[in-house]
């Protein structure tokens, strides 16, 4: 008989997927046996030929559609008599599966007690282990734990004697389980030691994982965290090697609740990145997909990714049957997820759903024990008891869950309070900043105005000097020259005088240049500095050399920036010729993509003190002018020269 692990197939905490990934060729030729089984029966109401294929098919389908493989179960049954017959016991093993993949645990009890009574009558111990050791996974989902340890103490023992390792070790695992769900960790870690041990001993990758997955989740609940990371991280890689998608989901939601929890967001987004291909290979509503989404939507709401948790939470709500977290709890979250998103109202309308469905379910419980003492009331007293401490437990958890609900919408409301102050705290800060930004602004500005109309001054007198040189001493020096070429002295010291007056006159006439403004409207920046650059009367001894990054692009510079700059030019070149004995000047103008640079280069010494006092004052102005136009100088001496740097941005 084709042997299938009942715990394996039903356990809450894990499903073992080895068979899971078996490829399309197999279900063509399950279907062909198929059709040529029921070609030989002929029509027959009765054939065990087509209900074999029928339960290998429902074998199939374990793993990958619960209709699919509870309606081939039926299908062959229906052509077998009633009688026990280990064909007969394998059907009815696969439609509890079914039942139980589906969430109808009530169906799936009624099923394998089928299966166990056949097996015991049958005689054959292997089926009777699983479907006890099954049954036990159906009380612990049911939360009768006392019934699940009585079916995994029974199933242990028969395992035991039958040495198995693979039974023994899903055994251990189990009873591991359900020492963990009432809180008994140290011993569940004993057990799920023990199922690792024996699993191991096996040639079953889908044990060996769900061995390695249970351990490494009491390993979480005991706050081991690093063994936990590491059992886990072994079963993941087991699971890729193996290529079962049911498993790796399954690994990899406690894996990443334990990255969580040791502050580790960087391996959680790796795993999540790894995991998401496997995710679309899981069957949808699968207990795999659905618990690994629910940590994943955890992991987002508590790192503050509101949108995507409120998503998947949402996701999660419209499931059921699988789902493992009440409904209760999933609507608590969402409401936290729309809080964040500072949708208070939709959040209040939540946590009052939430309210309501808790109060629905608790009267649902309550009304069911009420049924179940009546029924039991004549045979055992003892259950009236039960019943009431039942329904004490059931009223304190609405009770508890009345204060939470309260207590998240003051929390909520206190939030909302505590962020308006703060909002308003800084809308306050942040008018007096902008307060004071704009002082300082109108400072600079007043600053700017008053240097303008300095500098405007000084232009004013320099325009109305140069006139009067050019318009009086020229002109008067010239009328001196021409009498002078009419009179009649020696001729030696008249050529003397008019070569004196004419070396006069074109002094005079430079000076005027210098002060008169540059016509910007007939040239470029470029331009007039070499046109300054190549008149100015330098000494004998000095060597100047000018020049530009290129002849083009600086007719769009703004006339108040090149008549600036020019003077400022000025001004350097005068301070240089008069200050620094420099024997090399280096003129060097750049044009960038939104500054202007000009670089002023020299070898000639520092400046003593007196020097420094005079110099002092031409960089000052220069520092007027560059700061009305926007721009800035650095100046570097070295024993080699002095390089002053100006900088204007466009």
């Amino acid at each position: 008989m084709k042997r299938i692990l009942m715990t394996g197939c039903l356990a809450a905490a894990c499903s073992f997927a080895a068979a899971a990934a078996a490829p399309a060729d197999e279900l063509e030729g399950l279907l062909g046996r198929l059709r040529r089984a029921e070609a030989m029966a002929g029509g027959a109401v009765k054939n065990d030929s087509v209900a074999s294929v029928c339960a290998d098919l429902s074998g199939y389908y374990n793993y990958i559609s619960a209709d699919s493989s509870r309606l081939y179960a039926e299908r062959g049954l229906a052509l077998l008599p009633d009688t026990p017959s280990e064909l007969h016991a394998t059907l009815l093993n696969n439609c509890a599966n079914a039942f139980f993949s589906a969430g109808d645990m009530p169906r799936a009890k009624e099923w394998l007690f089928r299966t166990l009574r056949e097996a015991e009558a049958l005689g054959i111990g292997s089926l009777r282990i699983d479907a006890l050791s099954a049954l036990g996974v159906v009380y612990r989902r049911c939360e009768m734990p006392d019934s699940a340890f009585v079916c995994y103490s029974r199933a242990a023992e028969l395992a035991e004697a039958s040495g198995e390792e693979s039974s023994v070790a899903n055994l251990y695992i189990n009873i591991a389980v359900l020492y963990a769900n009432t809180r008994r960790l140290d011993e569940a870690l004993v057990y799920a030691r023990k199922g690792l041990e024996r699993s191991l001993r096996s040639d079953e990758t889908g044990q060996q994982l769900y061995a390695y997955q249970t351990l490494g989740s009491i390993q979480v609940l005991l706050e081991r965290r690093e063994e936990a990371a590491a059992t886990l991280r072994d079963a993941y890689a087991l699971a890729v090697r193996a290529d079962m998608p049911t498993f790796v989901v399954k690994c990899a939601a406690p894996l990443i609740s334990n990255f969580t929890l040791l502050g580790r967001p960087d391996s959680v987004r790796r795993y999540i990145s790894l995991t998401e291909p496997y995710l679309g290979r899981v069957a949808p509503g699968s207990v795999e997909g659905l618990g690994y989404k629910e940590v994943i939507a955890q992991f987002y709401l508590n790192t503050g990714r509101y949108g995507e948790s409120l998503r998947l939470y949402r996701e999660l709500l419209a499931e059921e049957g699988n789902l493992a977290t009440p409904r209760p709890l999933l609507l608590n979250r969402i409401a936290r997820a729309e809080a964040g998103l500072g949708r208070y109202a939709e959040a209040y309308r939540t946590m009052a759903e939430c309210y309501a469905v808790q109060d629905s379910v608790s009267g649902a419980r309550f009304q069911e024990q009420l049924s179940d003492f009546s029924a039991r009331y004549d045979a055992q007293q003892k259950e009236l008891e039960i019943a009431t401490l039942r329904e004490e437990r059931a009223l304190q958890r609405v009770s508890t869950m009345r204060y939470v609900v309260w207590s998240v919408v003051l929390i909520v409301l206190l939030a909302a309070a505590v962020s308006l102050l703060l909002f308003l705290r800084r809308r306050q800060i942040a008018r007096g900043r902008a307060r004071e930004r704009e002082f300082e602004a109108f400072r600079r500005q007043t600053d700017l105005r008053l240097a303008r109309k300095y500098i405007d001054g000084l232009e004013a007198e320099r325009t109305r000097l140069a006139r009067e040189l050019h318009d009086g001493i020229c002109s008067d020096l010239l009328g001196l020259e021409m009498r002078m070429r009419h009179a009649d002295p020696t001729p030696g010291a008249q050529r003397e005088a008019v070569e004196l007056l004419a070396s006069m006159r074109e002094s005079v006439r430079n000076i005027s240049h210098e002060l008169m403004p540059p016509a910007l409207q007939y040239a470029t920046l470029d331009e007039m500095i070499g046109d300054y650059t190549s008149h100015l009367e330098l000494p004998p001894a000095v060597d100047l050399r000018y020049r530009s990054s290129s002849p083009d692009g600086w007719g769009d510079i703004p006339p108040k920036v090149s008549y600036e700059l020019y003077r400022i030019l000025q001004e350097v070149m005068s301070n240089l010729v008069r200050h620094s004995g420099a024997t090399l000047i280096d003129v060097e103008l750049r044009r960038e993509a939104r500054r202007i640079v000009c670089t002023v280069r020299d070898d000639g010494r520092a400046p003593d003190r007196r020097q420094q006092r005079t110099q002092g004052i031409g960089l000052r102005t220069v520092a007027d002018r560059l700061r009305t136009i926007g721009g800035g100088m650095r100046l570097e001496r070295t024993d080699t020269g002095t390089t002053l740097t100006l900088e204007i941005a466009l």
